[in-house]
C-alpha cells in the first residue's frame, strides 16, 4: 500500500511540518588560537594577568609579540592546565616576582622560541625551592606551544634562568643552581656541562654557547664561551671573554654579539644589558680583547636582543619589569648607528610598557618558519598542428604556500620550449569492403 502523504513513522509530512523544532547551543569551550608571527616582530616573555596582584607562587606565563614600533600584535598563553591528561605535554608557570627568570631566546635557525618554565599549577607556592621538574617551552612559527620537555635534574632547588637551542631539539638550559646543562626535545633529563653553578642567560652565537654569570666576589667570569662549540658533555672550561670586565657594580644579564667590521675576523661586537647601572653597554673586540664602546641609559633593563638592520645600523631592543605585586615593564628601542669601535650614548627610548600586575621578563625575535613550498601544482597546455608547425609547451606552478613558490613558477617558465609537430608514419587507405580482410591488431599496431 502506498501512502504519499505520510513518513515511515506514521507522522503526516503536513503535522511533521508544523513540529516546533527546538534547538539548544551551549559554548563548549573559548580559546584563542594563536596567528602566525609576523617576521621581524618581537617576543616577549610576560607574567601575571590584570586585575590580579604578583606574587611569587605560579603565575600565568604568556608570549606577548609587539612589532618593533611597539605595537601589540598578539599574545600567547603557555598552558597552566595539563594539556592532554595522561600525554607527554605538561603545565608551565612561572614566579611572579623573580627578576631573573624568564630569559627568552630564539633558536639558532631561526624556527623556534625556547622559554624557562616550571611544572606546577596556578597559585603553587615555594616554587623556586621546590622539586617539581623545570620545563622548557618551545613555541614555533605558527604559534604552536610544546612543553613536553621537563626536565627533573634542572635547577633543582633554585630558579630555571634561560634555555638556548640550535634547531629546537638539542637544547641547552641554565639556571641559579646546577650550571649549563644539555639535553634533547623530549627529554626527563640533562647531562651537566659546568662546574660554576649560578649562570644567568645561556644563548648561542656563530656555533658557540655563551653564557652570562651574576658579578660575586671570587668569580673570575662574567660572559665567557662554555667548551668549545656546542658541548654535549661535561666537565667544560667556562673562559671569559678577554679583557671583559668581571666584577665592579654590575649585574650582566642579557647579552647578543653581533660582527660589524669585515677587518676583524667572527663576530666583533658586544651588548650587554647591565640593570646595576641602568645600561645597555657596547664592547669591541679591538687587539684580542674586549673593550668598553660607551653605553646608553634604559632603566632597570635585563632582556636585550638585537640585529645588523638594512642600513648597516645595529637595531636594540630591550626589557625591564617590575619585581613587586604592581609589576610593570619597559619595551626599550635604540639603534647604534656609531658602527665598529665606536662609542654609542644617549637613551633608550620606550615603546610599550607592561599593563598592571604583569610584567615583562626576556625578549627576542619571533621565528620563522623554514624557506619551503608545501604543495603545488603543475598543468601543462599545447596546440595540435600539421607536421613541420612549431608547437609552444606552456608549463605553470601554482604553489599554495611557502617562501619557495615564486622560485618555483620562475623554475616552470624557464622551461617553456617550442617543438616540431612529428607525423606518425602513413597509413595505406582500405575500402570498407576489405575491412574484414584486415587481421586484428595485438602488438606494435603503428
Amino acid at each position: 500500500m502506498f501512502l504519499p502523504h505520510r513518513t515511515d513513522r506514521g507522522i503526516s509530512r503536513a503535522q511533521l511540518r508544523n513540529q516546533k523544532i527546538h534547538l539548544h547551543l551551549e559554548n563548549l569551550e573559548e580559546r584563542v588560537v594563536p596567528v602566525a608571527f609576523g617576521a621581524g616582530n618581537l617576543a616577549i616573555y610576560r607574567v601575571g594577568v590584570e586585575g590580579a596582584s604578583l606574587t611569587s607562587s605560579g603565575t600565568a606565563v604568556f608570549i606577548d609579540e609587539y612589532t618593533p614600533a611597539g605595537t601589540l600584535v598578539q599574545s600567547i598563553a603557555l598552558p597552566v592546565t595539563d594539556p592532554d591528561g595522561a600525554g607527554p605535554q605538561r603545565t608551565f608557570v612561572a614566579s611572579g616576582t623573580s627578576s631573573t627568570e624568564g630569559f627568552l631566546t630564539r633558536s639558532a635557525d631561526g624556527r623556534y622560541l625556547v622559554l624557562p618554565g616550571y611544572v606546577a599549577g596556578l597559585g603553587t607556592s615555594g616554587l623556586t625551592t621546590s622539586s617539581v621538574p623545570r620545563v622548557v617551552g618551545r613555541i614555533d612559527a605558527d604559534g604552536n606551544v610544546d612543553t613536553s620537555t621537563a626536565l627533573t635534574d634542572w635547577s633543582g632547588g633554585n630558579r630555571p634562568q634561560s634555555v638556548a637551542s640550535t634547531n629546537g631539539t638539542a637544547l641547552w638550559v641554565s639556571g641559579a643552581a646546577g650550571g649549563v646543562r644539555s639535553t634533547t626535545f623530549g627529554a626527563s633529563t640533562s647531562t651537566g656541562l659546568t662546574t660554576l653553578a649560578d649562570f644567568r642567560q645561556v644563548n648561542i652565537f656563530d656555533g658557540q654557547i655563551y653564557a652570562s654569570t651574576k658579578s660575586i666576589t671570587g668569580n673570575t667570569v662574567a660572559i665567557g664561551t662554555v667548551g668549545t662549540g656546542l658541548p654535549l658533555t661535561g666537565p667544560q672550561p667556562f673562559t671569559n671573554l678577554p679583557g671583559f670586565p668581571v666584577l665592579g657594580s654590575t649585574s650582566r644579564s642579557a647579552f647578543f654579539l653581533v660582527d660589524l667590521s669585515a677587518a676583524v675576523p667572527g663576530l666583533d661586537t658586544l651588548y650587554v644589558a647591565d640593570d646595576a647601572v641602568d645600561q645597555i653597554q657596547k664592547y669591541s673586540l679591538t687587539g684580542g680583547n674586549w673593550t668598553a664602546s660607551g653605553a646608553i641609559s634604559a632603566n632597570n633593563v635585563r632582556g636585550l636582543t638585537g640585529a645588523i638592520d638594512s642600513s648597516g645600523n645595529v637595531a636594540i631592543f630591550g626589557t625591564t619589569g617590575g619585581t613587586g605585586a604592581i609589576g610593570g615593564g619597559s619595551l626599550y628601542a635604540f639603534t647604534d648607528s656609531t658602527g665598529f669601535n665606536n662609542a654609542i650614548s644617549g637613551s633608550a627610548t620606550v615603546i610599550a610598557t607592561a599593563a598592571t600586575n604583569t610584567a615583562f621578563r626576556g625578549i627576542a625575535f619571533t621565528p620563522a618558519a623554514p624557506a619551503t613550498a608545501t604543495t603545488s601544482t603543475l598543468m601543462a597546455s599545447t596546440s595540435s598542428a600539421e607536421y613541420g608547425t612549431p608547437v609552444t609547451f606552456t608549463a605553470t606552478v601554482a604553489a599554495s604556500s611557502g617562501s619557495l613558490a615564486p622560485r618555483l613558477a620562475q623554475s616552470a617558465s624557464s622551461r617553456m620550449e617550442t617543438h616540431s609537430a612529428k607525423r606518425r608514419p602513413s597509413l595505406p587507405v582500405v575500402p570498407d569492403s576489405q575491412l574484414s580482410l584486415i587481421p586484428l591488431c595485438r602488438r606494435n599496431c603503428l
